[in-house]
């Protein structure tokens, strides 16, 4: 300030400047930095990781946007056939709507089908919400290495779908989806129990197994659950409640794991769908 305030209690009646007139003009390039990089970041591993992230991304990037530019160019060129046409004619859209999810909901398998989707897919999305974090945190895994984990994740998904016709013929659906959450849980238990080599390959071999179970039993019971006029109302119904388990639940997960660590976050998923198949009973399938 230019002017002193006058009196004990720094009150005179006046109204004072809040700042300095002069004013001081910095060029940009002057300006220091809050926060910088240590002295051999460059080099450090972390920074290795984070570039090859940055490097694996910019990869995958161009062929994920020519996928969505091709699933546009699909869209925009389908067009409805004249019996959609006539069907769509012969009752109102909304009256059709609202009967088609009144007879599914008052189907009671249909019920059972979407309660466990939702508890399947809610302890299920903490493997794929934080499993990149898991492993650069805990693992210290490279991106290379992640992607090695995905891949083993597919392989046993591709095994998991050449054992399904002949376990679903010999067990029942309701057996294999309650195989299938243990195998889940029990897979998560392993990662975070033992973080070895050896039983995080073993755990995503088994991952891809299960879930290969979950996905195809959960979408085969929804599509012949109901005859061809409701069937596309059911399966949307479906997918809502399976997207919305594993948005819900990986937001959930998330914040667990902030509030204490991935692997704890790893057990109490894995509880969670370890006890699911209790559920079996209650709710049947089939």
């Amino acid at each position: 300030m230019n002017e002193e305030c006058k009196g004990d209690d720094g009150e005179d009646g006046r109204i004072h400047f809040a700042f300095d007139r002069d004013i001081q003009t910095i060029a940009i390039s002057a300006i220091v930095p809050l926060k910088s990089l240590p002295e051999g970041a460059r080099e450090s591993r972390k920074f290795a990781q984070v570039l090859s992230s940055i490097k694996a991304i910019g990869l995958v990037e161009a062929p994920v946007v020519i996928s969505f530019l091709r699933l546009i160019l699909v869209f925009w060129r389908w067009r409805t056939g004249s019996a959609r046409i006539r069907a769509t004619k012969s009752e109102p859209p909304c009256e059709a709507t609202a009967m088609g999810f009144s007879a599914m909901l008052s189907n009671s398998r249909f019920r059972s089908l979407l309660v466990r989707t939702f508890i399947c897919f809610f302890g299920a999305s903490s493997m794929w919400s934080l499993l990149p974090a898991f492993a650069a945190l805990q693992l210290q895994m490279e991106a290379a290495e992640v992607g090695l984990l995905m891949g083993t994740i597919g392989v046993g998904a591709v095994l998991g779908g050449t054992l399904l016709p002949r376990l679903k013929a010999k067990i029942g659906i309701n057996r294999l989806i309650a195989v299938a959450s243990t195998q889940l849980g029990l897979a998560l238990l392993l990662a975070a129990w033992n973080g070895t080599s050896v039983a995080i390959w073993v755990s995503m071999l088994a991952t891809g197994v299960g879930w290969a179970f979950i996905v195809s039993s959960l979408n085969g019971s929804a599509q012949l659950m109901f005859p061809k006029s409701i069937r596309a109302r059911a399966i949307s119904a479906y997918l809502m409640v399976m997207y919305g388990a594993t948005t819900s639940g990986s937001c959930l997960w998330g914040a667990l794991s902030a509030f204490s660590d991935v692997s704890t976050t790893f057990i109490v998923a894995a509880w969670m769908l370890i006890l699911s198949p209790l559920l079996a009973s209650r709710w049947p399938i089939e």
